[in-house]
């Protein structure tokens, strides 16, 4: 499987249990790599044959704007909608919330999702 992606993408979302959390947008960063088959875009030159990262990051930007309290529901709901792009066979998603844990670079999420045959 080949794999595109977006590496170090730094979104604004309401994100998190706390009741200021609530109430205010955080900084997230984003690692997304979306795994496709890019010998057929490369051989006819089309990126509308494979995945086009830049929409994937527009997406994700709009999808930001609901509030959610979790990181592993905002996740999971990322790649479960990614993963009904066209031409999007597995997601490899890290969600990193820097302000999340005084003194460290932040808290964070890995997962990694494929699409049912």
């Amino acid at each position: 499987m080949d794999w595109v992606g977006v590496e170090g993408l730094e979104l604004q979302a309401v994100i998190g249990l706390l009741s200021w959390e609530k109430q205010t947008k955080q900084p997230l960063i984003i690692d997304l790599a979306l795994g496709c088959d890019t010998a057929e875009v490369a051989a006819a030159d089309d990126l509308t044959l494979g995945v086009d990262y830049f929409a994937v990051s527009q997406w994700l930007e709009s999808y930001l704007q609901q509030p959610v309290e979790l990181l592993e529901v905002l996740a999971e709901s990322i790649c479960e909608q990614l993963l009904t792009w066209p031409n999007v066979r597995a997601v490899k998603l890290k969600i990193t919330k820097p302000w999340a844990v005084p003194r460290s670079q932040g808290a964070w999420i890995a997962v990694e999702r494929v699409r049912e045959s």
